[in-house]
């Protein structure tokens, strides 16, 4: 039955194909979601730091009125605001369903940091972003933003719609084997049934006469 292994064979490999290409466009979907997800820290890291240069020596009060614009409400946040006295003023938020922060520190920006400007810089992980903004006049803003979260709304079109092509283009070829196998099962029996000895006519396939058109007289 080398006939039946070789389809078989072309459909396993047809699916494989599929399912290859259906990885490929999710995980390139969902590589753009996050890479979304940490420009959105950035930009709100560039925001905060126009803000707070815009005052010349910032006060808590001043941090605070920044960070009830609209901007931060849906944001995960840790803020430290260091005096040039030594004073520090901690602020923080947390999204519904995540952990708070657990500790306070300082964070240390190492020497791979991305720079937006000479008195800032920032670095940027899988899970949040770490940045300093240091002031001319002592101030300094220790700031932490966890990216924002994944939503994934399977009623859009883009996370179903490939699926659900995918799984219309196997069953094609599904039945398309299924077809071509019935025509070799039905071509085998052909030739079995076949005498040994020479036919006077010769009959046709079953397979070939169902596709034969009939003829016109001239």
């Amino acid at each position: 039955m080398q006939q039946f292994q070789s389809l078989q064979r072309l459909l396993i490999f047809y699916a494989l194909s599929l399912t290859v290409m259906l990885l490929l466009y999710y995980v390139t979907l969902f590589d753009g979601m996050k890479k979304h997800s940490e420009q959105h820290s950035i930009d709100t890291f560039y925001a905060l730091q126009h803000s707070i240069i815009e005052h010349a020596a910032p006060v808590d009060s001043e941090i605070k009125r920044i960070l009830e614009q609209p901007t931060f409400d849906h944001l995960s946040y840790q803020l430290i605001l260091m005096m040039p006295s030594g004073q520090t003023y901690i602020h923080h938020n947390t999204r519904p369903n995540e952990s708070a922060f657990s500790t306070v520190a300082f964070p240390t920006i190492g020497t791979s940091a991305s720079s937006s400007s000479d008195h800032s810089s920032y670095t940027v992980n899988s899970s949040e972003l770490t940045g300093i903004i240091n002031l001319k006049s002592g101030h300094q803003i220790y700031i932490v933003l966890r990216h924002e979260p994944f939503v994934v709304d399977w009623i859009s079109y883009r996370y179903w719609l490939p699926l659900m092509v995918a799984i219309v283009l196997f069953f094609m070829a599904l039945l398309y084997m299924l077809n071509r196998r019935t025509s070799w099962e039905q071509l085998l029996v052909y030739t079995d049934n076949l005498s040994s000895r020479a036919k006077e006519s010769y009959t046709p396939p079953p397979f070939l006469q169902r596709n034969l058109l009939p003829s016109s007289c001239c």
